[in-house]
């Protein structure tokens, strides 16, 4: 079986196929200047680089391979509330209310309205859609959801309603859960649709972007900071935006124990015989509450997008394609031929704290950086990102705001990330294993 599995698999990520004409940036070749340099393509350098482009910044974007080719371009594609790990309870919990209401909404009503406003100021059809249940894999589960609600709406946010498991049949024909949260903000996009998009109006704007230029030092001189690649380099006369996500250590290297390193796994499915509404009838996506979750959702002429897991090590082809099949028979067991098409892995990073971190250095050409999404940044990296325009802009202190919460190092002393990671994913499933009832993540 798992032989039939695997030859009816292609590992490739499914989104480039309804992407046309996908733009091809050039290499830079020499020494140049702008005024704002951004060091990576994804949402979040995507988003700084439009947002000074429009204002008038000279702006010039690097991405060291191809625009939208790790996370941002291959990621699930649903749009949730939050501040990565940091949802509306916990930020009641830690912060000051005031405080809290402002992060809660920077984090979810602003990011979800700005995204729907890019959308459609620059035209950009991406497949956004509304709606995402949040599904209970335990009965217990079904409290904690209905408290997190509760502190959403102290914080001022109506969009969200609990269901049970009646309800949520209407939306989800899965027997394993018992119960959801609904939101009405969130919901989920095209995510490489998104990325081209938003290159495409940052050119417009009469932004410069280059791929295949990885940076390779940052160089500070009289005339600015040289973001410095293998074939030339580019001179930033009044500010870098670190956007590199993972890589940030690269370029910073006291920055490299703020993150440990996982992997998460994504299969899109043949079209489901009978239609994607035999399975989500109001084709709404999901992610359940589990400590590796499941998370799926509709995607074009009736596939099913399936994610789960998260490991420390990536995983050899055949134990990818053999617990994605695991995870969706699992799931509908209604559909026996359900079975990954195409898969593909992708790691993202993780903070201790569950809050990205955010950097503005106090150099005379500061150095803005943020990352650490925790798997959970479509929509925030893109907030941020117009955080820092406003930023050097002198709009708001919304970015200076966020690099107030002060991140929490991991013990990289002592042993490496990835042997920390290891550790924290056993950690989590042992206390997972023995109390089932408690719920690891949201």
């Amino acid at each position: 079986m798992i032989t039939h599995w695997l030859a009816n698999a292609t590992e490739a990520c499914i989104y480039p196929q309804q992407v046309d004409n996908l733009a091809v940036m050039p290499r830079l070749d020499k020494v140049q200047e702008a005024d704002v340099v951004v060091i990576g393509g994804g949402l979040l350098g995507l988003s700084a680089a439009l947002h000074l482009a429009a204002a008038g910044v000279d702006t010039v974007l690097l991405e060291k391979a191809q625009v939208g080719g790790r996370a941002s371009g291959r990621n699930g594609g649903q749009l949730t509330p939050g501040m990565a790990r940091w949802k509306a309870r916990q930020m009641l919990q830690m912060l000051p209310f005031e405080t809290a209401r402002w992060l809660w909404q920077f984090a979810s009503s602003e990011a979800m309205q700005l995204l729907d406003s890019l959308l459609e100021t620059h035209g950009i059809n991406a497949d956004r859609h509304h709606g995402h249940l949040t599904a209970a894999v335990h009965p217990a589960h079904m409290a904690p959801l209905a408290e997190e609600l509760a502190a959403r709406q102290t914080l001022g946010d109506r969009c969200a309603a609990m269901l049970d498991r009646d309800q949520l049949r209407t939306h989800l024909n899965s027997a394993n859960y018992h119960g959801a949260a609904i939101d009405h903000s969130g919901g989920h996009i095209h995510p490489l649709k998104l990325v081209h998009g938003l290159l495409g109006a940052f050119l417009r704007a009469g932004g410069q972007a280059y791929e295949d230029s990885a940076v390779v030092a940052l160089r500070p001189g009289a005339r600015g900071t040289l973001a410095l690649t293998a074939a030339g380099g580019m001179v930033a006369r009044k500010a870098i935006v670190l956007a590199m996500h993972a890589d940030s250590g690269t370029l910073q290297p006291q920055e490299e124990s703020m993150t440990l390193p996982l992997y998460t796994y994504v299969a899109a499915t043949a079209p489901v015989s009978g239609g994607i509404h035999t399975l989500l009838p109001t084709a709404m996506p999901v992610y359940d509450t589990q400590l590796q979750i499941d998370y799926f959702r509709p995607y074009d002429n009736d596939r099913l997008l399936f994610g789960a897991l998260g490991t420390s090590q990536l995983l050899p082809r055949a134990s990818i394609v053999k617990r994605l099949q695991q995870r969706l028979t699992a799931v509908f067991p209604q559909q026996p031929n359900l079975s990954p098409e195409f898969f593909w892995a992708e790691p993202f990073d993780i903070t201790r704290s569950g809050m990205p971190v955010f950097r503005k250095s106090a150099a005379p050409v500061p150095v803005y950086s943020a990352y650490g999404w925790n798997g959970h940044g479509l929509a925030q990296s893109v907030r941020v990102g117009k955080a820092i325009s406003d930023d050097l802009l002198r709009l708001n202190r919304d970015f200076l705001r966020l690099t107030r919460f002060p991140p929490v190092a991991f013990p990289t002393r002592f042993l490496s990330k990835r042997r920390l990671a290891s550790l924290a994913m056993l950690s989590a499933r042992v206390v997972n294993l023995l109390q089932p009832h408690k719920m690891l993540s949201s």
